[in-house]
């Protein structure tokens, strides 16, 4: 979930996207605060173009407006989580699907848009229709996660599936290592210097993959040892530089 006020970013869904295509779930974008957005189709059209296809629905939590591309989503015998930034109007959304005040809502700061944890753990509520909606704390940070095998089960897997047309691109490249940086032949380079892929995209696809090679790399007991022996050589020679300074 977003908000369609400062809380609107394109390469935070990408984000969450990955991680729900790892999961096996099936991911819904939904656009809070539509009444706020004086130019809404620029932005759906954005995250349309960002998420390959993913379903994406304008709604106004606080007045009820778009509620009715929901309900599909939300029938007996389904379960859905809603997770989205702090002030993002998770809350405000399940209390109006279940017609109460179920949970504790609060403005959010005029300047940023940042809201103030009012959820404070996940709860699991059943709707008067049958299904199952499960609201989370808002989150400050997304960590994406890895195993030390790239290989295996990890979010690396939804992050192929979110930007799925750069990896269709790499399989053309001339080298199967191609880092789309300077190498001869790189089809991603060439795409995005012919307009066909935006750099910015490109760049929040490596960002995610630097991420993922990175905490496959924490998760390798042997890569722990060798950034511990790194550490101590650098603590030392840092020491020993202290030292010749202070002579």
């Amino acid at each position: 979930m977003l908000g369609l006020d400062h809380d609107f970013n394109v390469r935070r869904v990408e984000r969450y996207l990955a991680a729900v295509w790892d999961s096996g779930a099936t991911p819904v974008v939904l656009l809070n605060k539509s009444d706020l957005c004086e130019r809404l189709d620029p932005r759906t059209d954005d995250l349309r173009r960002a998420g390959m296809g993913v379903a994406v629905h304008p709604l106004s939590a606080l007045h009820a407006d778009g509620f009715d591309a929901l309900w599909p989503y939300l029938r007996e015998g389904t379960t859905v989580g809603v997770v989205g930034s702090s002030g993002v109007g998770k809350s405000t959304l399940l209390n109006r699907l279940l017609g109460r005040e179920a949970q504790t809502t609060a403005d959010v700061r005029a300047h940023d848009s940042r809201g103030r944890h009012t959820t404070t753990h996940r709860e699991l509520f059943v709707l008067p229709e049958g299904g199952i909606v499960i609201d989370t704390p808002g989150m400050r940070e997304f960590q994406l996660s890895a195993s030390s095998d790239l290989s295996e089960h990890s979010n690396a897997d939804g992050v192929e599936t979110v930007f799925g047309e750069i990896e269709q691109l790499a399989a053309r490249c001339r080298f199967t290592d191609c880092t789309h940086e300077s190498e001869p032949g790189c089809a991603v380079r060439e795409a995005v210097e012919q307009g066909r892929l935006t750099a910015e995209r490109l760049a929040s696809y490596e960002k995610l993959m630097k991420e993922l090679r990175y905490e496959a790399a924490r998760s390798d007991p042997s890569a722990r040892g060798e950034r511990k022996r790194v550490g101590r050589i650098g603590a030392k020679a840092a020491r020993r530089m202290y030292r010749e300074r202070r002579r």
